[in-house]
């Protein structure tokens, strides 16, 4: 359970994202997930600015390795040649993306909050300059969660051979979210309802983005009918619709749970469900403004 160390160090929280601790962490904590997932150096205090940080001191590292390896291994073939410098440049921006991230004050911070909850981590590196520290509370899980970043590593050294420049660069990265299996596993173990993990998956299928099309619900259920917010219940998740029973059963049940333990906890939770939704909503209003706008068009081509 949340001791009161946790507590009190959320209550003086400055510099995190309470939102963060709770929904990839307290509700990890609690068992209404399986996993949280911590994104660097993103999720840091002044995370834009440790990023253009690393890249600033990459840019002078790289111009110092280049001015250098012209002059090393000449008997190297040219293709040799460039995969060693390219293999050397990542490494050089992994040793300083670990030199930043690793003693930055925030970063340590999540890791006391970690380490007080009791919850273990794998780090995963999507590039060498942004990782992923997948985070369980449950040892059996552990196993699962290596099975899945083994399978994610080799589906990003598959995936290289079809990028171009036309890729998109969340597929760059991502690859792995177009492959059903693997949807199925990770959207399980973040503690997603069947029908939104297949909801999810038939968009994929169809080249459609499941945030547009949850906005185009959110705007088409708006409508005509209330609903209330609670199948908002994490960020970056979209409900298979906005009323989704067994969503709503997991904000529900998260919700619950932490008023249970912390009234204060509880309604600040409510807020955040409160703002996910709000989110749907703001991208269903652009998306009637756009409707609108096009109808208007349409009308004043008819007039014509």
């Amino acid at each position: 359970m949340i001791n009161d160390q946790v507590k009190k160090m959320f209550e003086e929280e400055k510099y995190l994202s309470k939102k963060i601790i709770i929904e990839q962490m307290i509700l990890l904590k609690l068992g209404i997930k399986n996993i949280g997932v911590l994104t660097f150096p993103q999720y840091l205090y002044n995370g834009e600015k440790i990023a253009e940080k690393i890249a600033l001191i990459y840019d002078e590292k790289a111009k110092e390795y280049e001015e250098n390896f012209s002059f090393k291994k000449l008997s190297f073939t040219k293709k040799r040649m460039m995969k060693k410098a390219v293999r050397h440049k990542k490494d050089i921006l992994s040793k300083i993306y670990e030199d930043v991230v690793y003693n930055d004050e925030s970063y340590k911070r999540y890791i006391e909050y970690a380490e007080k909850l009791k919850i273990m981590g794998v780090e995963y590196k999507v590039r060498p300059s942004l990782r992923e520290l997948v985070l369980f509370a449950d040892p059996d899980v552990q196993e699962r969660v290596k099975e899945i970043l083994k399978f994610r590593l080799l589906n990003m050294e598959q995936a290289k051979e079809d990028f171009d420049e036309k890729t998109p660069m969340k597929v760059i990265l991502y690859p792995e979210e177009l492959k059903p299996e693997y949807v199925q596993a990770i959207g399980k173990l973040y503690g997603y309802p069947q029908c939104c993990i297949d909801a999810y998956l038939k968009d994929r299928a169809k080249g459609n983005n499941p945030e547009v099309r949850g906005a185009i619900q959110y705007y088409e259920y708006s409508k005509d009918k209330k609903f209330d917010e609670w199948a908002y219940f994490v960020s970056e998740f979209v409900p298979c619709r906005p009323d989704c029973k067994a969503a709503q059963a997991v904000g529900r049940k998260a919700y619950q749970k932490l008023i249970q333990y912390d009234s204060e906890l509880g309604n600040l939770y409510k807020s955040y469900i409160n703002e996910n939704a709000k989110m749907f909503e703001n991208q269903s209003k652009e998306l009637k403004e756009k409707i609108i706008k096009m109808q208007n068009q349409n009308k004043k081509k008819d007039k014509n």
